[in-house]
């Protein structure tokens, strides 16, 4: 199964997406640290979730930076904002992006197609 990293301000959102991947039998993990996020991501994670609002960066630019620190992993920006911020996100190089709420479906399609 996949590692995968959850960047989720909103804790409520954070542990069901935990939940629906771990589920799945996916191996987790959560943070808000942004080093840690690169730290994982150079450690060779699968696939990172990440939303588009934080309250440290935007999720854009963690986007640009993991591209260009972890071309290969696979970034999926989830966002409760309008569809010009996921179109944004997948410009700057996020392998899908999916508005809030995420139905268990969708979660697993994504993870399985990258």
């Amino acid at each position: 199964m996949a590692q995968i990293v959850i960047i989720e301000p909103n804790k409520a959102d954070r542990l069901r997406l935990q939940d629906i991947l771990e589920s799945a039998g996916h191996e987790t993990y959560a943070t808000q640290d942004l080093g840690q996020v690169l730290n994982y991501s150079r450690a060779g994670v699968d696939v990172i979730f990440t939303a588009l609002q934080m309250p440290e960066t935007h999720g854009l630019e963690l986007i640009m930076t993991l591209r260009s620190q972890a071309p290969t992993v696979a970034v999926i920006a989830v966002s409760g904002t309008g569809p010009e911020q996921l179109a944004m996100a997948e410009a700057v190089g996020a392998t899908m992006s999916f508005r809030k709420p995420l139905e268990p479906e969708v979660i697993f399609d994504a993870v399985s197609r990258v």
